[in-house]
C-alpha cells in the first residue's frame, strides 16, 4: 500500500504538478507584462504627482485672488473703490457718478490747451 501511495504521490507531483507549474509560469508572465507594459506603476504615479503640483499652484492662485486690495480711507473714495472692486456689472453705471464725486467733473475734450503736455 505504501508503494501504491508513493506512486500516486509521484504521479501527482510530476504530471499534475508540472502542469500547475506551467500554469503558474504563464500567470507570472502575464502579470509581469501587465505591470511593465499595460499599467506600469511608475508611469501611473507620475501624472498623479503632477496633478498634485497643479492643484497646489491653483491653490496659491486662489489665495492671491483673496488678497484684499482696497486701500481707500475717505468715505467718497471708499465708495468709488467699492464699486470698482465689486465685480458687479450692475454698478458700472454708478462709476461715473462716483468718479465725479471723488475727482470732479471730467473736462471736455476740447478744453485742453494745445500747449498742454502730450500734444505735438
Amino acid at each position: 500500500m505504501a508503494a501504491g501511495l508513493s506512486t500516486i504521490s509521484s504521479t501527482l507531483s510530476s504530471v499534475i504538478g508540472g502542469g500547475l507549474n506551467g500554469i503558474l509560469s504563464i500567470e507570472q508572465g502575464i502579470s509581469n507584462f501587465e505591470q511593465t507594459v499595460v499599467w506600469p506603476q511608475n508611469l501611473i504615479i507620475r501624472p498623479v504627482r503632477s496633478s498634485g503640483s497643479v492643484q497646489g499652484i491653483f491653490g496659491q492662485i486662489e489665495g492671491v485672488m483673496r488678497v484684499p486690495v482696497n486701500s481707500a480711507t475717505l468715505p467718497a473714495t471708499q465708495q468709488f473703490e467699492q464699486i470698482l472692486l465689486s465685480r458687479d456689472p450692475n454698478q458700472i453705471a454708478q462709476t461715473g457718478v462716483q468718479y465725479t464725486a471723488v475727482y470732479g467733473a471730467v473736462p471736455d475734450a476740447t478744453a485742453a490747451s494745445p500747449q498742454a503736455p502730450g500734444y505735438g
